[in-house]
């Protein structure tokens, strides 16, 4: 769908997607790249799209509609805008704490051979 100035009424009113659509996005006309997602199930989330400093496209997920409001989704929009001007990546940043190894991973990846490797017991 093209882009729109939203309102809460023109939130609130978007329709569902047609049969064979899973989800469809309306632009603001005010904050480039903060859209309201709508999906099949009904649910409505706003996002901010924007271009890292590599040049892709991300993506950054502010909150579900009923839970923030749009003025409150405007205003993350905003701040997330102003930061993303002055160098820093939100869906960067969340990527690299998801690399973040955890003792689990590191377990599985090292302790779990070397057992299975050097103990008699480890087929047990």
């Amino acid at each position: 769908m093209a882009g729109a100035a939203l309102t809460r009424a023109l939130v609130r009113a978007l329709p569902p997607p047609p049969d064979g659509v899973r989800k469809y996005r309306v632009h603001d006309t005010a904050i480039t790249g903060f859209c309201v997602e709508v999906r099949c199930t009904g649910e409505r989330t706003y996002y901010l799209r924007y271009s890292d400093a590599r040049r892709r496209r991300r993506a950054e997920r502010i909150g579900r509609h009923g839970d923030i409001t749009l003025d409150q989704a405007r205003r993350c929009a905003a701040e997330l805008r102003a930061q993303i001007a002055l160098g820093c990546d939100p869906a960067g940043e969340r990527d690299r704490l998801r690399a973040v190894p955890t003792l689990a991973g590191l377990a599985a990846e090292r302790s779990v051979p070397h057992a299975r490797d050097t103990t008699r017991s480890a087929a047990d």
